[in-house]
């Protein structure tokens, strides 16, 4: 599949596997994780964690936050779909779970 693309050029990538190995569905949500939409939701949320969401009081004189479980915002599910510009920086992990992977050049 990696003759399909190169680098520098926008692909649009389905995940066509459900069962993956753990250190493969973690590679996707890094790969995922790497769309503006997402950055942008996770800096939204960021935000209203830190004014909202985390509970902060005080213990022993000093400030202590009890903070809010993780988010996941990084779709891994088959049939997902996401657009990532290819760099040569990426190019190694997109070939490392290529076979979870359909790739069509936009």
């Amino acid at each position: 599949m990696s003759d399909t693309y190169t680098a520098n050029q926008t692909v649009t990538f389905t995940i066509t596997s459900g069962q993956m190995p753990m250190k493969a569905k973690k590679t996707l949500e890094r790969l995922v994780g790497m769309q503006t939409e997402v950055q942008r939701a996770r800096k939204l949320l960021a935000k209203r964690r830190r004014l909202v969401t985390n509970n902060t009081y005080i213990r022993a004189g000093k400030r202590w936050t009890d903070r809010a479980k993780v988010t996941r915002l990084a779709d891994t599910k088959k049939g997902a779909s996401f657009t990532l510009q290819v760099s040569p920086q990426i190019m190694s992990d997109l070939k490392s779970v290529e076979k979870y992977l359909a790739a069509k050049v936009n």
